[in-house]
């Protein structure tokens, strides 16, 4: 599919990368140290309400901390994949996010 990956360690380092450089999708870990994948999610809306621009966010997490589900449930992400992260469901998600 000619996809390059960027990896950011937590949610802070995510919100640097996104204020570089533009991308087509996100695959967000809602357990990350620093600042979550539910915190970095709202602060990716809270950018595209002000910018009008749209990326797809993958939520790729086992929802296992107490609270997680309905945390998650509030956020409005493209995709929710409740299991562990697999090469399937990552290519998975980039095919429903593109159309393909």
């Amino acid at each position: 599919m000619g996809h390059t990956i960027t990896v950011a360690a937590n949610g802070l380092e995510l919100l640097d990368i996104l204020d570089k450089r533009d991308f087509q999708i996100i695959l967000m870990d809602g357990q990350m140290p620093e600042m979550d994948g539910f915190e970095a999610t709202r602060s990716i809306q809270r950018r595209r309400n002000l910018t009008g621009g749209h990326i797809p966010i993958v939520a790729m997490t086992a929802l296992a901390m107490t609270g997680d589900r309905e945390r998650a449930w509030r956020l409005v992400w493209t995709i929710t994949y409740q299991s562990r992260l697999t090469e399937k469901n990552c290519w998975s998600a980039l095919r429903n996010c593109s159309g393909a």
